[in-house]
């Protein structure tokens, strides 16, 4: 379903919205599914 990638991309977003004053939080469940979650200042 998706290609493999070269690790860069959350590297990229994570610098893009510390720059921005934003942050990324992570959920995990094992096996099943992951979200992340980007929150930019108004």
């Amino acid at each position: 379903m998706f290609d493999k990638g070269r690790g860069f991309g959350l590297s990229i977003c994570k610098r893009l919205v510390k720059c921005q004053g934003g942050s990324i939080s992570v959920e995990s469940t094992e096996g099943k599914e992951t979200t992340f979650t980007i929150n930019l200042p108004r």
